[in-house]
């Protein structure tokens, strides 16, 4: 099996987001406990399931992330995030974005959102 390099990768939330270092998806399924008082082992069903990705980067001054227009809060956006062989798409709310700077490095942005619906590879 080949390995794939993170140097392919991209995000793209309505626009193609420019510095990124490093981007995850987190896929979680709830278990819920379906065990009777008339059991003496758990009996686990599958719940529903989410999806989480954060994205960060190093903020590029020529075009620069900016959550009033590029990643709108209060309705879904569309979300592309690819490893330079497979690309994973989706609806999603942003839930953080977050600017860093410091005297001895670069300012740094991150970008938390939650999924809705499903997203497909």
């Amino acid at each position: 099996m080949a390995r794939i390099s993170g140097t392919g990768g991209s995000v793209d939330l309505g626009g193609s987001i420019t510095g990124i270092t490093d981007w995850t998806i987190n896929y979680t399924a709830e278990t819920p406990d379906a065990t009777g008082m008339d059991s003496t082992l758990d009996d686990i069903v599958r719940g529903l399931s989410s999806w989480t990705i954060s994205c960060n980067g190093h903020w590029e001054s020529s075009s620069p992330p900016d959550p009033a227009t590029d990643i709108p809060a209060t309705s879904p956006f569309a979300i592309s995030i690819s490893d330079g062989t497979n690309t994973y798409t989706g609806n999603a709310y942003m839930t953080r974005f977050h600017i860093e700077a410091t005297q001895d490095g670069t300012v740094d942005f991150s970008i938390d959102a939650q999924g809705t619906g499903g997203f497909t590879t």
